[in-house]
């Protein structure tokens, strides 16, 4: 294989996560050409400086420019006005509390940790809850097998059900595909 076909490899194998030397030998055989035996591809990455070990979980990083200009542009005007009665701010989130996080073994360079972005594990239970921003010990707590639309929906009617008033009620979350739903929006 030439010498831009090596180099081609180190960069994939850096930026993508591999847990099996055949997936390696189909990005090579599609890119470049070129097949292995298993035995012979695993030879070539231990060559080139790569060995096969435990990823390293660490917690994903968020943006602090973008969570600035949120804090100004958007949450303290929401806050200002839950404080002055003219509205209901809440902040919710799932969790999902799990005691088996895992990480996998994959291709990586030797001596090097390999980190891997953590969620949860498979066994957990899941929660969805709303805290009052004015009033944190006001909190909706809904525990089910599932986080989803219909089961945010009920946590939702909590909120409505406990301000029946003509205050708009605002709700802070994050991107989960289960806050951001037409269906749960009207």
């Amino acid at each position: 294989m030439p010498s831009a076909g090596l180099a081609a490899l180190c960069r994939q194998v850096e930026v993508c996560l591999y847990s099996d030397v055949r997936a390696v030998g189909t990005w090579l055989q599609s890119h470049w050409g070129v097949r292995y035996s298993r035995s012979g591809l695993t030879q070539l990455l231990h060559r080139l400086g790569f060995s096969y070990k435990l990823t390293t979980p660490v917690p994903c990083e968020a943006d602090p420019v973008r969570q600035a200009a949120f804090l100004a542009e958007q949450l303290r005007p929401l806050l200002e006005e839950a404080e002055a009665g003219q509205a209901v701010v809440y902040f919710a989130d799932a969790a999902h509390p799990t005691h088996n996080t895992r990480s996998t073994r994959v291709w990586t360079r030797t001596g090097q940790p390999r980190p891997l972005p953590t969620v949860s594990g498979r066994e957990r239970v899941n929660l969805n809850a709303d805290l009052n921003a004015h009033c944190p010990t006001q909190v909706h707590l809904h525990e089910t097998d599932c986080v989803n639309v219909q089961r945010t929906k009920v946590l939702y009617e909590k909120l409505l059900a406990a301000h029946p008033c003509d205050k708009p009620i605002y709700v802070v979350c994050d991107n989960a595909r289960y806050y951001k739903n037409k269906a749960l929006t009207a």
